[in-house]
This record gives structure tokens, sequence and C-alpha cells, in this order.
């Protein structure tokens, strides 16, 4: 019998508190009823929908160390420890399509890697996204809510026609390591809404 290594001993994984229960049926917020957040509600006034969200664990203590040592010190042999359990949330929510939130080239150049693709490496992805040149320099932890909430549209569509039109009347799911304000997540929508999908959800790592 073949025993699978685990990536992560169990007492760091009890550091980590997983998301269930009674949840903002938007955001997936963890709250006492499904009705939407204040927050959602606020989405829904501002653009006119919202987003389905649903994340894999809390952005607690732990989280942040974790993503801190992934994502800012790049040390990428990190991308394993969430893959099997993120990748099984993805799944679950059915999509046709699996569009990352892409990185910027100056990300690219000191990072070498995408925290997104990088966690979700054994699945299909459609990067229809690209980042504006000059965009998202301000690393988005580095931001409070203001800043985030008034930030700029730092997307656009890939200028590949053969990966945007995959987009066309199918269920669209965007992934994202951590929904923080939703800011990111709705601006990705926006865009991939004039491709005309069935549907527009999403899933990150954490919230």
């Amino acid at each position: 019998m073949k025993i699978k290594k685990r990536s992560i001993c169990h007492q760091c994984d009890q550091e980590f508190e997983r998301l269930g229960g009674i949840r903002c049926d938007g955001c997936g917020r963890s709250q006492k009823s499904i009705d939407l957040c204040e927050d959602c509600q606020k989405w829904e006034h501002q653009v006119g929908f919202v987003i389905n969200n649903r994340s894999a664990f809390e952005y607690n203590d732990a989280m942040h160390e974790y993503m801190k040592q992934y994502k800012f010190t790049g040390d990428y042999r990190l991308r394993s420890v969430f893959t099997t359990e993120f990748e099984k949330l993805i799944s679950k929510q059915q999509p046709d399509v699996i569009v990352p939130i892409p990185i910027n080239k100056s990300t690219w150049q000191t990072r070498g890697f995408n925290q997104v693709t990088g966690i979700t490496s054994n699945l299909r992805l459609i990067e229809a996204l690209e980042t504006i040149n000059g965009s998202k320099e301000t690393r988005q932890s580095k931001k409070n809510r203001a800043e985030r909430m008034s930030s700029k549209q730092p997307f656009k569509l890939s200028g590949d026609v053969e990966i945007t039109k995959k987009i066309s009347h199918q269920r669209a799911l965007i992934v994202d390591d951590v929904y923080t304000t939703g800011r990111t997540i709705y601006y990705a929508a926006n865009l991939l809404l004039t491709l005309s999908p069935m549907s527009i959800s999403s899933v990150t790592l954490a919230r």
C-alpha cells in the first residue's frame, strides 16, 4: 500500500481554521444567517450583482504567517500545503472554466511565480486576465480598506481571443488566494461579464 506523504504536520495543521457552518450567501463570511452581509449589500448596490464566494480557511494568524512565507518570502515549496484541499473546494463548485487572478511583471521578476496558479497546479486554468502596466505595484496587503476600495481597475482581458472566447456561455470561476474586501474579485468579474459567461463565482484559499 502506498502511503501518501503529508505536506504539513498535524500540529501545524491544527493552527489553521477551516470555514464551515452558516455563512453569508455572498462573500462566504461566517455569520448567524445566510443573508447577505453588510459588505455584500453594499456591493449589490454599487455594481448591481453579488459574487458567490467560498473560501477554505479563515485568515487567522497561522494563515497570515503562511502567506508571508509563501507569497512574500517566495518559498515555492509551500504551494503544496493546501493544494489538495483547495482544488477539492474548486471542483465542488463545478466550474466550466477556472480563471486565476494574475500578478504583474514586477512581481514575476521578484517572486518568480503566481501564488494562485502555484496552489492550483493540477487544474486546467484559463488565463483570461492580465494586469495593466503599472498596476498593482503596491501590495494589497499594504493597503487599508479605504485604499483598497478606491483603487483603480488593475486588470484587462487577455489579448488572445482564443482564450477569452472560452468564457462565453460557461460557468466561470475566479480563483484567488485571499478575499479581503472583494475589490479584486469584483474588478475581475466586471471584465469577465463582458464575455457573456453563463455565471461567475469565486473561490479563495482564505478570507
